[in-house]
């Protein structure tokens, strides 16, 4: 049975994606787009458009056994809304959950959104998706990883081979792969997160001073595979940023619209609060699609949880260079199940934000887009992880044995 592609928007919007469908004809997937008007007719709901939706996806999985695949909603929340949920007192709409039955973690169907009203914009989003990669390996290789926002936090030293502090990043190719740190410069974090008692090396390691917006905005220009942000955020920016407590130095919506980039798009992984909103008022993530600055971007709703944060980005770039698939859609899930499996009986992070926060998290892109990354030896992964935990056990800074990672 051919794996299923299932395409869920408004009417008027369904045209500008046509090139983006047929081509997931023509790559093998057994496409079936819907309108949300036709689903409401087919199953009506009497509180929102979102009961249906979630009652079409429910008996189409059941009914054809579907354990795989992906889902792409075309329009903002106004036309196509996300699943009501709430979390620790806060509402916000899941994309994610449409598919997520019984007792799953994860939606069956990797989930994406195309976030417009504007048919020409989702057009031009489209175009970009067909066109990712528009370079050779060979020319991508010298690209960057951007590191901005809060330095990664080593908040359960106890769980040496957890440590997103110093193990976040040696997941990443260094002989490929240049890493640009753009961290803001917090003397507060800087000083309560090193749990190897040398906060100075640490400042110095993760080169925190004298960096700007500015500094930030020449490394996303000069071209990067991907992007991550860790801080305070709103659904028009992110905020830590540069030198703490400097408005000036916050990252906004007009700023990604300014970025002149002449590289492959990145995929940016937004790990802040509202920056992955879609309601009518175009929010920081969808900013960065409809401007078309990024290939994919991974963002949540409402307020998230820190400790989360810090860990899913570990497993995602471990998923993105060792990982089997370079399919987004996949390595998300794999990341999110990870992280649940690592811990779900920790008292570090409740089961309820293993289970809630990855749904307050939503894809703006198509999830089956595959990152355009060189993957590396499974077998050299694996000695490497040994060698960093036998040295966080023996009491050594792994850093200073493995290498620092080299900034542009």
């Amino acid at each position: 049975m051919k794996t299923p592609y299932i395409v869920i928007s408004h009417e008027r919007l369904l045209n500008a994606a046509e090139g983006l469908i047929n081509s997931k004809r023509l790559k093998g997937y057994d496409v079936e787009v819907r309108t949300v008007n036709d689903i409401i007719q087919a199953y009506p709901g009497p509180e929102g458009a979102w009961i249906s939706i979630r009652a079409y996806l429910e008996a189409l999985i059941v009914e054809e056994d579907i354990s795989s695949g992906c889902l792409l909603l075309i329009g903002d929340g106004s036309l196509v809304p996300g699943f009501p949920q709430t979390y620790l007192g806060n509402t916000f709409e899941s994309d994610s959950y449409y598919t997520i039955l019984g007792r799953e973690i994860t939606p069956i169907l990797a989930t994406g959104r195309l976030s417009s009203n504007d048919p020409e914009v989702i057009g031009h989003i489209c175009d970009a998706l067909l066109n990712y990669p528009q370079a050779t390996i060979k020319d991508y290789e010298a690209k960057r990883i951007v590191l901005t926002g809060w330095i990664p936090r080593d908040f359960q030293a106890k769980h040496y081979w957890r440590d997103p502090g110093w193990s976040c990043t040696r997941e990443i190719d260094k002989s490929r792969y240049h890493v640009s740190f753009r961290f803001e410069n917090d003397e507060t974090i800087i000083g309560q997160t090193s749990t190897l008692g040398d906060g100075d090396n640490r400042r110095s390691i993760w080169r925190v001073a004298d960096t700007s917006k500015q500094d930030l905005i020449t490394s996303i220009e000069r071209g990067s595979l991907i992007v991550r942000y860790n801080g305070h955020g709103a659904d028009t920016c992110w905020t830590n940023i540069g030198i703490t407590g400097e408005p000036e130095q916050n990252f906004c919506c007009s700023d990604v619209t300014d970025l002149a980039q002449t590289h492959l798009l990145p995929f940016v992984i937004s790990l802040a609060c509202h920056t992955g909103d879609i309601t009518p008022f175009q929010s920081f993530a969808e900013t960065w699609q409809s401007q078309l600055k990024a290939i994919g971007v991974y963002a949540a709703d409402e307020p998230g949880n820190t400790a989360w944060d810090d860990q899913i980005f570990q497993r995602i770039l471990k998923e993105v260079f060792t990982g089997k698939s370079t399919q987004i859609g996949i390595i998300l899930d794999k990341a999110i199940k990870k992280i649940y499996h690592d811990f779900k009986n920790s008292p570090e992070i409740s089961e309820e934000c293993l289970i809630k926060l990855p749904r307050m998290f939503r894809y703006f892109g198509d999830p089956d887009t595959e990152i355009l990354v060189r993957k590396r030896s499974r077998i050299y992964a694996i000695m490497k992880d040994l060698l960093y935990l036998l040295l966080r056990i023996l009491g050594i800074n792994p850093i200073k044995i493995m290498g620092c990672i080299e900034q542009d």
